[in-house]
């Protein structure tokens, strides 16, 4: 179950509040992590697609997205699992921890620290589909690294988005960021799930300064 801190709640209200008025348009902001933009190569690789991006953006790795598929354990029938993205990333030398029941309050927390978060989330919605809660919708997880936060949106690096960073409205993030994972048996669902890196050198800007070609 979510926290429900201050910082959320006067954050959800605000949100809430902007969506009866005119809301701001999304822009990206000024401070936000320059997270290298990889698309995922199969329909099944965006949690190998989005540790790309972050092992990028952490100088930690230089390979392509399928190299990584037997060391995430990635197949076509589950995807990626977080627990192995998180072991990945250790054996690859970051720092990683997952954390459920994360707050806005923390994302903001981390990104602070100049930390990367991967997102697992719901995706996918069908506009010509009736419409389902996000509440209700389990079967559609996603991958999707943080890069930014402000008052109504949080901003992201999708694997699924070619040309640019994505954005969520913080009133539908809290009812999309969930996803289960069902290996052997053994079923696990999470609610609000953030794995959360850190490493000791990363890029400066996205794209980086010129390199002479060789």
């Amino acid at each position: 179950m979510m926290r429900m801190t201050p910082a959320f709640l006067m954050a959800f209200a605000a949100a809430a509040a902007g969506g009866a008025a005119a809301a701001p348009e999304p822009r990206l902001p000024a401070a936000h992590l320059p997270v290298p933009l990889v698309r995922q190569a199969t329909d099944y690789s965006c949690g190998a697609a989005a540790m790309l991006a972050a092992l990028y953006y952490w100088k930690a790795f230089e390979g392509p997205e399928s190299e990584l598929y037997p060391l995430l354990g990635t197949t076509p029938k589950d995807g990626t699992d977080p627990r192995s993205m998180r072991a990945a990333a250790e054996r690859l030398g970051l720092a990683a921890r997952l954390q459920e029941g994360m707050t806005l309050e923390d994302l903001s927390a981390a990104l602070g620290k100049g930390e990367t978060v991967i997102l697992d989330l719901q995706a996918w919605s069908d506009p010509a589909a009736p419409p389902v809660k996000w509440a209700n919708r389990w079967e559609d997880g996603h991958y999707v690294v943080l890069v930014g936060t402000d008052a109504q949106h949080v901003y992201v690096m999708d694997p699924s988005v070619a040309a640019g960073y994505g954005h969520i409205p913080l009133t539908e993030l809290y009812e999309r960021w969930h996803d289960y994972e069902d290996r052997d048996g053994k079923m696990w669902r999470n609610q609000h799930l953030g794995l959360i890196l850190s490493g000791k050198e990363h890029i400066a800007a996205y794209p980086a300064p010129l390199e002479r070609i060789r």
